[in-house]
């Protein structure tokens, strides 16, 4: 039931134009009514918000059309009284606030579409039409303007240039948001390639500690180099490569489980013991591998 109510609702503009028997615009509105009865009729999205804002603009342009066409009817005499100029100024005022008030409602629907994903073709299309009638009616009222301005009526042209620079405005804060967002965006992606890229682990251990914790074999051979599924990554320590220049240690002697280039590190060596190991060149150590294991013996 209630769907039938809006599809009457949206087609009643329609029926109105077959009576006046306007056929251009009865082939516009025609398109555009079978549009929103698509819109309507498809029960897998949430279109009563839309169907709502669809109709406050179609009877927005209802009134703005029944104010153009007496204002041009009264125009048309020439000769106006003063009251009459007064009249038609505060008309086309009010026909310049229902059509800000129109793009602010097409703006907000396709912001809404585009955050939803915008793969809605009905809708879309729906706004896309609201939007061509819309630049039409800014045609129309741009030549009216021009008339009554040769008939000396006042238009209230700084209301309408402020209204314009505010939507101007307003476009540019929405596009230096998105922007903004893009670039946080990037950022983000920057920032996690940069931590990746800067990330490597190590671990220390006697062998027996480093097999129990799977992360060498029996025989001695670091998991990571045959992928071995019970590698145990959790047990090591994750560091970034250009803080971490050193490894404090304490054994008589340590083997490296991984390859390394030998001139990129150093073994510190204290009263007889392995004190440190320490990083000379960071990007060349951790060139080969991302992961350091060391033995202690």
């Amino acid at each position: 039931m209630k769907k039938l109510q809006i599809i009457i609702i949206i087609a009643m503009p329609l029926l109105l134009l077959f009576s006046c028997g306007n056929n251009a615009e009865i082939e516009r509105l025609k398109a555009q009514n079978d549009s929103l009865l698509g819109v309507a009729q498809d029960g897998d999205i949430q279109v009563d918000e839309y169907l709502q804002a669809f109709n406050e603009i179609q009877e927005n342009l209802n009134v703005i059309k029944e104010k153009e066409n007496i204002i041009s009817m009264q125009a048309a005499d020439g000769d106006l009284a003063v009251n009459m100029k007064d009249q038609i100024s505060q008309d086309m005022a009010a026909i310049y606030d229902l059509m800000a008030e129109n793009k602010q409602t097409i703006k907000t629907l396709k912001t809404k579409l585009n955050n939803s994903g915008g793969k809605n073709s009905k809708l879309q299309k729906t706004i896309e039409l609201y939007s061509s009638q819309m630049a039409e009616q800014d045609t129309e009222l741009a030549t009216l303007r021009t008339k009554l301005e040769g008939l000396n009526i006042e238009i209230d042209v700084l209301n309408i240039e402020i209204t314009d620079l505010n939507s101007d405005i307003t476009d540019l804060n929405s596009d230096i948001d998105t922007l903004k967002k893009i670039g946080e965006d990037q950022e983000d992606v920057i920032n996690d390639q940069d931590e990746k890229l800067n990330t490597a682990y190590y671990v220390y251990g006697t062998k027996k500690e480093l097999i129990e914790h799977n992360v060498i074999s029996k025989g001695g051979v670091f998991k990571k180099i045959g992928l071995d599924n019970d590698f145990d990554k959790t047990y090591f320590t994750k560091i970034d490569i250009r803080n971490t220049k050193e490894i404090k240690l304490n054994s008589k002697k340590i083997d490296l489980m991984t390859s390394h280039s030998t001139s990129s590190y150093e073994i510190v060596e204290t009263d007889g013991k392995v004190s440190a190991f320490k990083i000379k060149n960071a990007d060349k150590f951790w060139q080969t591998s991302k992961f350091l294991v060391i033995v202690l013996k």
